[in-house]
């Protein structure tokens, strides 16, 4: 979890979520009725995950 922000009974939340492929941001909006939070909003950013650099076998002479 990145950030949570709450105010009374309404709260937003920012959650970094990593793939294999992607990299994901979300934003969840929560409210609290009778007692329980509940999730009312959801949006998120996708990213394709950066390739992870190859790394070179050859031996140096």
């Amino acid at each position: 979890m990145l950030k949570v922000d709450v105010t009374g009974r309404a709260a937003v939340v920012k959650v970094s979520v990593r793939t294999a492929r992607w990299d994901f941001i979300d934003y969840i909006s929560l409210l609290k009725v009778d007692g329980r939070w509940r999730i009312v909003a959801k949006v998120h950013h996708r990213e394709p995950r950066a390739e992870a650099p190859s790394r070179s076998t050859s031996a140096s002479p």
